[in-house]
């Protein structure tokens, strides 16, 4: 356990420190204390600890009880712990599967070989055309909520906000543990192919890292939802400026002290 003061913010020092525990006294379940209470999970199937529940400080927090369940002395036992870290983390594992790039062609197939039965295939590629198929994480949506409008748009994002920047920064802690626990993803392959030059340079051309990516499906899409601001973005990791890549400073540190633990553990 790592206990902070209560006004302090979620650092990439306070779970590197959580970390270092776990791995000295070779536990699976770690808590961060701050201005919330974070759970993080790890075992031999995690290559990177996993934050498995956030509850906020208030009387209506999402997983209060739950918490208060598992924790309480009366009502702990090791075995139930254990089963619901097991249990969110193939959850989480779902929601990225389930609203991931590849799932949505899926979905785009199945739509094409039901509507076929009915509609000749060129009026289906016609309709096609005129429709747009959204997955959405609801966890990151509702983690964003600060933000009054939730289609607010890159243009109109004031980025010098501190609880936009922080509900980003959010995002891509409770991701980037999960893309480097399934490195087949495109989100991970991305992550994994940059960080073989970004983890102890500071940059790298980025028509030279494209051409590294050539044989990731749907790179350009993907790669632009790591590179950007928004509520339905994968997570902001990278920061492009022309041909110059990096690393988002915010996040960096976290980021390679997670890609040092994965490779560590491969």
């Amino acid at each position: 356990m790592e206990l902070k003061k209560p006004t302090a913010k979620y650092t990439g020092r306070n779970d590197s420190q959580l970390f270092s525990y776990l791995r000295q006294l070779k536990l699976n379940v770690g808590l961060l204390i701050n201005d919330r209470i974070h759970v993080f999970y790890e075992d031999e199937n995690c290559k990177v600890p996993v934050e498995v529940m956030n509850v906020e400080f208030n009387d209506n927090a999402q997983d209060g009880l739950k918490f208060v369940e598992l924790f309480s002395k009366q009502t702990f036992t090791y075995t139930s712990l254990i089963n619901y870290c097991k249990n969110q983390i193939q959850s989480l594992e779902a929601v990225d599967y389930l609203t991931s790039e590849e799932y949505k062609n899926q979905i785009i197939e199945f739509i094409q070989v039901d509507a076929c039965e009915r509609f000749p295939k060129e009026v289906v590629d016609l309709a096609l055309k005129n429709i747009e198929i959204e997955l959405i994480n609801t966890i990151d949506i509702t983690e964003s909520k600060k933000t009054e409008n939730q289609s607010i748009e890159k243009t109109e994002l004031n980025l010098n906000n501190s609880d936009y920047i922080e509900d980003e920064i959010g995002k891509v802690k409770r991701r980037v543990p999960r893309w480097l626990n399934k490195p087949h993803q495109i989100n991970s392959k991305i992550l994994i192919k940059a960080m073989e030059y970004l983890f102890e340079k500071d940059n790298v051309s980025f028509k030279f890292f494209e051409k590294q990516c050539e044989k990731i499906d749907n790179f350009r899409s993907n790669f632009e939802q790591m590179a950007n601001f928004g509520t339905k973005n994968h997570g902001k990791v990278f920061e492009r400026n022309g041909d110059n890549l990096t690393l988002w400073s915010p996040v960096k540190n976290f980021v390679r002290e997670s890609y040092s633990e994965y490779k560590v553990k491969n």
